[in-house]
């Protein structure tokens, strides 16, 4: 694919969708998708023949101390096309105040997952998600650990283990007791 072709593309098939920028960062499509936008372009790019794009990994980066007016975060959401061999990274902006941003789980059930995984560990909120619940960190956990203000020296309560011999033991035909 061409430099610009996801732009060009979702000009023509979404006009009423605003996508703010694109911009080639070496072999990789780069779009700056407004929030509200976020869904109705993840439909476009998973189901649209000619782009055809596979959810690879969604992440988020804390910005703080912020620069100059923009968000304190930026989501971002990594895919790549085999049929079409290509990749693509969707940006999208969020603020410390809302700290939310729909969920693409609709779109790319996979989603859920990575989804709760920047819940858990940013503070971002993924709006219409179907299982809000922390993913690695216990119940108890305060805050949120990849965000940059969070301190180092904080202290958590401690996880009690469970007891020994509660789990699932597997024997060696494969059965379970």
């Amino acid at each position: 694919m061409n430099e610009r072709h996801l732009i060009a593309l979702l000009a023509a098939r979404l006009p009423r969708v605003s996508v703010r920028a694109g911009r080639l960062d070496g072999d990789t499509e780069v779009l700056e998708v407004p929030a509200s936008s976020l869904v109705p372009v993840g439909r476009f790019l998973c189901s649209d023949a000619d782009a055809a794009y596979d959810l690879v990994d969604i992440t988020a980066i804390d910005r703080w101390p912020t620069t100059a007016g923009k968000p304190r975060f930026l989501v971002v959401v990594l895919l790549c096309s085999r049929t079409h061999r290509s990749r693509a990274r969707l940006e999208i902006e969020v603020d410390d105040d809302v700290s939310a941003w729909p969920s693409l789980s609709p779109v790319w059930p996979a989603a859920a997952l990575y989804e709760r995984e920047v819940m858990d560990l940013m503070g971002l909120h993924p709006d219409g998600h179907p299982n809000p619940r922390r993913l690695l960190l216990p119940e108890s956990f305060a805050g949120h650990p990849l965000r940059l203000d969070y301190r180092r020296t904080k202290h958590q309560p401690q996880v009690v283990p469970p007891e020994r011999g509660a789990g699932v033991v597997i024997d060696v035909d494969g059965g379970t007791s």
